[in-house]
């Protein structure tokens, strides 16, 4: 994920008795960038191929792995003051940026529902970090979908997935990352 954002704001202020007037303008940009991978081992109870008489097959698999949190912020801050005659009096540019890349241990679980032989519903959920580290260190991820089968191993999956994300470091200058991220997702899953 990758986000920006920016915006300007003029403010007049009136000074002193005489009514003397300042613009100050503020002008900010934002840039969030994050990255989660996940590498896991999972075992399956239950088939996976369609039931031949036409039933409805379950299956359950837990999972155990790692998850790798990256997150980068940056701010970019300039202030600037004029006066009513237009000297620029104070102007003033700040930087600031963070990032913190986490290794969480993840348990999670899939729950596989095979309807027809080329249609299945699907569940996932996983905990990530459980507070280790020092700080907050905890991620959640949910995922409620649907698969068209495409081949032997090849799946297309439309789901509705919820992410949430809270680090924070324990450093001198603590910083912190605070996300529940929600919508739909589309994906291809090849399975080996």
């Amino acid at each position: 994920m990758s986000l920006k954002g920016s915006g300007l704001r003029s403010i007049n202020v009136l000074e002193g008795p005489r009514g003397r007037s300042r613009t100050i303008d503020a002008a900010a940009t934002v840039n969030t960038s994050q990255g989660i991978y996940d590498f896991a081992a999972q075992y399956r109870f239950g088939s996976d191929r369609p039931d031949p008489n036409g039933g409805l097959v379950l299956s359950i698999s837990p999972y155990v792995g790692v998850r790798v949190v990256d997150v980068a912020t940056s701010v970019d801050l300039q202030v600037s003051s004029t006066s009513r005659t237009g000297r620029r009096e104070i102007s003033s540019e700040r930087f600031l940026s963070s990032s913190q890349t986490r290794v969480q241990p993840l348990l999670g679980s899939e729950l596989k529902l095979i309807v027809t032989p080329d249609f299945s519903l699907f569940a996932r959920g996983d905990i990530g970090g459980f507070g280790l580290g020092g700080g907050e260190n905890l991620s959640a991820n949910g995922i409620v979908g649907a698969a068209i089968k495409l081949g032997n191993s090849t799946n297309l999956n439309l789901a509705y997935r919820t992410l949430r994300l809270n680090l924070e470091n324990t450093d001198a200058r603590p910083t912190g990352f605070d996300i529940t991220q929600t919508g739909l997702q589309l994906g291809l899953q090849i399975r080996f």
